[in-house]
This record gives structure tokens, sequence and C-alpha cells, in this order.
């Protein structure tokens, strides 16, 4: 019985292996030209039940062949890439693939990033849209500073021109604030330097800091500009200004204190002025103050000191869109001539002659004058002065402006260095010439801005 037994099983496993054998031959191939690394633990009812059917028994002996290939192979493999000469140059192509890869990868994200810029600065432009909406209603003001920090890493130079211009009822303030430090020195050595700090509330509570840089020095041309987003009227620095702060009178006169450095072409020049007086208001209104601080400043550039003498002309507005940013403010038609002149005593004139055109109630056509000894002891103003330009036969222009009030002083200048900010109408231009009064006659020089 038990011979009879086993010539059955015998018999039964090589039927069993007869008609599977094409299958366990693909079997065995695919085991051993793709083999992969397989880390698995066998189901356990095929080793509880291993000694009850004969299919699980062949089960063992397929998963003990397929493990026994799969070495093999694995190792084959390995041994013939090692041994193989040209592996490295394999490797190294690997290799570049991957870094080609990753710069792609790289490249990719860049884009992606400009593109969030991009999106952001809409979402602030949509935001803005209604100046006239109180931000509030629509996004929290922590929102609202959380995207300007956002801003001012990834687009430092978006300029403030879209809020400027706003349609609607405008009946929220705004707020306008400008600083204006020109400095001059003159004696034989070219050096006119303008800084303007302004800065426009955007939304309640926010503000854009944008700055324009102009001069001549030595000859030099100097135009910049850039902007920032900040919660604060503070100046704040920029990519070319590295340290500015203006220290205020305790008892809220108009005696402030600057210190500034600003980078001209990679060069700094650092300078201080101090003990500013107020000299002169020019403007009367709560939605459009104006003042002017006649002094000095001691100069650092390139390793020399000296002293050059300034201007400051600060702004303020309660609500820019009435009389400074006010609707058809682009489509003024007028002429202004601002000199800003020190004689070779140093007293100071400030002359600002303006005809409009145009009918435009919120920016008439003014003249004023203003004088300041050298000594600080004598101020004077004017509201009477005329300017006429004359061209010599090669076309060189020079400007006449009679002060009858100042001594009945008469100005002539011609230009020495013209310098502007791009894309924009205003044209600035060092002067010099000579001032006729009924003291004598004396050498004069400044800046001159023209606008049309």
């Amino acid at each position: 019985m038990i011979k009879e037994k086993d010539r059955s099983t015998s018999g039964l496993l090589l039927y069993t292996f007869s008609v599977y054998k094409k299958y366990l031959l693909i079997l065995a191939l695919a085991v051993g030209f793709i083999p992969y690394q397989v880390h698995a633990l066998l189901p356990p009812d095929l080793v509880v039940s291993v000694g009850s059917q004969i299919v699980q028994f062949f089960s063992i002996g397929a998963v003990v062949v397929g493990g026994v290939f799969s070495s093999l192979a694995y190792w084959s493999r390995r041994w013939f890439c090692w041994s193989n000469k040209k592996v490295w140059k394999v490797i190294s192509l690997i290799v570049f693939i991957v870094v080609c890869a990753i710069v792609l990868v790289y490249v990719v994200e860049l884009e992606k990033q400009n593109n969030n810029s991009l999106n952001q600065m809409e979402k602030l432009q949509s935001i803005n849209a209604g100046l006239e909406e109180r931000l509030g209603n629509s996004v929290s003001l922590a929102d609202y500073q959380r995207l300007v920090a956002e801003l001012n890493k990834q687009s430092p130079d978006f300029r403030p021109d879209i809020f400027l211009f706003a349609t609607g009822t405008q009946s929220l303030d705004k707020q306008f604030h400008s600083d204006n430090i020109i400095l001059y020195r003159g004696g034989g050595s070219s050096f006119a330097l303008e800084i303007d700090f302004n800065r426009i509330e955007v939304s309640p509570g926010v503000y854009t800091h944008y700055t324009y840089l102009n001069g001549n020095i030595n000859g030099e041309i100097i135009s910049d500009y850039d902007s920032v987003f900040a919660t604060t009227t503070t100046l704040q620095k920029n990519r070319y200004v590295t340290e500015i702060s203006r220290v205020m009178a305790d008892d809220l006169s108009p005696r402030d204190s600057y210190k500034v450095t600003v980078l001209v072409n990679g060069d700094p020049v650092s300078f201080e002025i101090k003990n500013l007086q107020g000299d002169f208001v020019t403007r009367n209104h709560p939605d459009y103050t104006q003042l002017q601080s006649e002094g000095t400043a001691e100069v650092i550039y390139k390793g020399e000191k000296f002293e050059a003498q300034a201007l400051v002309e600060n702004t303020y507005a309660n609500n820019y869109t009435t009389k400074i940013f006010f609707p058809g403010y682009q489509e003024i038609d007028s002429t202004t001539h601002q000199f800003v002149l020190w004689d070779e005593n140093e007293n100071f004139y400030l002359i600002d002659i303006s005809e409009v055109r145009s009918d435009t109630p919120e920016y008439p056509s003014h003249v004023w004058l203003l004088y300041k000894s050298a000594s600080g002891e004598t101020i004077k103003k004017s509201f009477s002065a005329s300017v006429s330009s004359v061209s010599d036969k090669i076309g060189r222009v020079s400007w006449s402006v009679s002060a009858p009030d100042f001594e009945g002083a008469m100005i002539t200048v011609s230009p020495v260095v013209p310098f502007k900010q791009s894309g924009e109408d205003r044209i600035r231009t060092e002067v010099s010439g000579t001032i006729y009064d009924n003291n004598g006659s004396r050498s004069i020089g400044g800046i001159l801005h023209l606008v049309k």
C-alpha cells in the first residue's frame, strides 16, 4: 500500500511539472533578466499548511528557485558593471542627466516664483482699485502688511503711479509726505545733488516710499529711483539709500536734523544737516503744507570732507487728492521756473515763478521769492518777480530774473550741466551767472528746475 501511494504521488508531481513546464521557463527567464530586490515575508498560511497540499509544495519550490535566480542575477549584474571599462562613462552620463534635471527644476521653480510675484502685484492693485473704500471691508490690515512685506522682497521697484489717480468719490483722506534735499557746492567744483524722499498713503496705514536721486558731480550725471512699502511715514532705506535718519525737535519746532548716506554710482556720499530753522512757509493748508529750510551740510565723498549749501523742502498733506494729485493734475498746461541759488557771499535765493494757462483752480499761477542772508539775521519774502530767457547766436540759452523787492536785484544765469530724472518732464540743470543789486555785482550759482 505504501509503495502504491508513493508511485501515485510521484506520478502526480511529474504530471504537474509537464503541464506547467512552459510557465516555469517563463518565470525563470523573468526572474533572471528582470530581477528586483524584494524585502517581504512569506504569507503565514503558506508556511502553516505546507504539508497539507501539493500545490503549496510547488509554491515553496517556486519561491526558492526565484530567490536563487534573483541572487545570481543581482550579483552577476554588479560584477559586470564594476568589471566593465565603460562603467564610468555610464555613471558620468547618469550624473549629467541628474544635474540637468536639477537645473531644469530650479528654472521652472524660479519662473513659478516670478509668476507668483506678478499675481501678488495684481492682487495689490485690485485691493487699491477703490481708494475710497476702507481696507477693513475686504482684507485685514495684518494680511495687507504681510502682502507688503512679500512684495518688498520680490519686487522692490514697484512704482506707485497706479495709486495717484483713482476714480471715485475720493472720500477718504490720503496722506502725502515729502522731504526734498538739495546740496550744492560752488566755487569751481561741480557738486549738485538732489534727493526727493516721498511717502504716499496707498491704503489706510500703508505707504509707498518712493525716492528720486539726481545730480551732477564733476560732470558725472546721476539719475536713480527706488521704492519700498512700509506701515509708517518714517524715512526708509532702499537699494541706494543705506542710511537715513531725521531727528525732529522735542518741542515740535522745525529745527530738524538729517543724517544720510546714498550710493552714487556705487560710491557712498554721506552728509549731515543740523539745526534747520524752518525759514519759510509757502503752502498753508491742511491738504497742502510746505516749508523750506536753508542751511549747510557736512559732506564726505571719496575720502574728501567739505561743506555744501543745503535746502530742505518739507511737504505734508492730509488728503493729497484735493491740492497735489487732484483729478486733472497730469493735464496742467503751465511753465514753472524754480531757481535755488547762492551768491559768492553765501546769501540764499529761492525764486519760484509758475505761469498756469489751463483752468485748474487747484493749481493757479503764482510767484514767490525767498531771501536769507548768510548770517541768518535777515530773511525776506516777495511775491513779485519776472523771468525771461534768451538764446545767443549759437543757441546757448540764459535766463534773466528781475526781483525789485530784493535790493533791485537782476539775476542772469546760464546752464552748466543739465540733468534730469528719466521718464519725468522736469528738467534740472546746474546754473551759474551774476547777480546785480544795490550792493554791487557778485557771482551766483545753484540749480534750476524747469517744468513745462
